[in-house]
């Protein structure tokens, strides 16, 4: 869905992704480069939204790709249920809102069998950036959950503190760990806002998740936004 992070490495603060400690406070994550000592730079996003079909045109497809990755047979991820969240009203809140919203949606499965989904949301770059911090807020009030998904599976779900580039204008990455039935499933979920676009990245495996394959994709569908977006 979008993302958190806990603060890493040393750097200055504007060179770093944004982040949460385990307080709750924000914080910061580490400097974003192609190379060493590189800044990442990408096109200046122009001030418009978007529809909901140029959305689903900016996003990945297989031949985006390395050698290996599949399109999900189950299609399009699907959203959650913002009963499933009632212990925290703000991250309730923010699940319903973003239910509500236009989006381009599309999922894969990598060659080691983890799952990744992609999602495009598009408003004027003063809606984007206040969705973005009510995101990051309602994240940040609610590290651990409980609760009851629709077809009545008791779940517990902790997001903890994930280093990570800062992309884009703004960039909240998290780990995500799902328990159900004994089994834990890891995610890392990232968001970037480009201008009036957000992006998001959702990595999920049972058992470790490869955060570098997480920074390749989320930089290949950040450049594919910046080339069909204009």
């Amino acid at each position: 869905m979008t993302t958190l992070v806990l603060a890493g490495c040393g750097g200055s603060e504007e060179e770093r992704a944004i982040t949460t400690t385990s307080t709750g406070a924000a914080s910061a994550g580490v400097t974003a480069t192609t190379g060493p000592d590189r800044p990442v730079e990408t096109p200046r996003a122009p001030d418009r939204s978007y529809s909901a079909q140029e959305l689903e045109r900016a996003l990945l497809t297989v031949t985006d790709l390395p050698t290996g990755w599949s399109a999900d047979p189950d299609g399009k991820p699907g959203h959650d249920s913002p009963e499933q969240f009632a212990e925290c009203p703000k991250y309730a809140a923010l699940v319903r809102k973003l239910n509500g919203m236009a989006e381009g949606a599309t999922g894969f499965v990598s060659p080691t069998g983890s799952d990744v989904s992609e999602n495009l949301r598009s408003l004027s770059q003063t809606g984007a950036a206040a969705l973005f911090a009510e995101q990051t807020e309602a994240i940040t009030a609610c590290p651990r959950l409980t609760g009851t998904t629709d077809s009545g599976l008791s779940f517990t779900m902790s997001l903890t503190a994930l280093s990570f580039p800062r992309l884009g204008d703004e960039t909240f990455a998290f780990r995500g760990a799902t328990t159900a039935y004994g089994t834990t499933v890891t995610a890392d979920v990232v968001t970037v806002r480009r201008g009036g676009v957000l992006v998001g990245i959702a990595h999920t495996a049972k058992g470790p998740v490869d955060t570098a394959v997480t920074e390749d994709l989320i930089r290949r569908a950040l450049d594919k936004a910046a080339k069909v977006l204009v």
